[in-house]
């Protein structure tokens, strides 16, 4: 399986919807939280899939936008799921899992 590492839009999307949307994360989690948490997932999934790899990547840099569109955050979630399969941290998986119902629910 190839594994790539998301671009920072894709996850200034997630966070932006998060916060916009105000879903209902765990408790004491943030939407930049959240991504960081995904972003962090997301380079380990890419060290696992290429060991060799071995350079410091930069920190995850947040662009806050004034919307982000729901179908867009859809995308950026599937690719990131493609990318990473599921988290193993249980509160992540349940973060992840209320801003797609959110989209779901049609309030994006």
């Amino acid at each position: 399986m190839s594994v790539t590492i998301l671009d920072p839009r894709a996850y200034s999307l997630i966070a932006t919807y998060a916060r916009t949307h105000a879903v209902s994360l765990s408790p004491g989690q943030t939407p930049e939280g959240l991504v960081q948490s995904l972003y962090a997932a997301n380079i380990e999934a890419f060290r696992g899939c290429y060991p060799q790899f071995d350079a410091v990547l930069p920190p995850l840099r947040l662009t806050w936008l004034n919307a982000a569109d729901a179908a867009e955050v859809r995308e950026a979630v599937e690719m990131w799921r493609y990318n990473v399969e599921e988290p193993e941290d249980q509160d992540l998986k349940q973060d992840l899992k209320a801003v797609v119902a959110h989209i779901e629910q049609g309030y994006g």
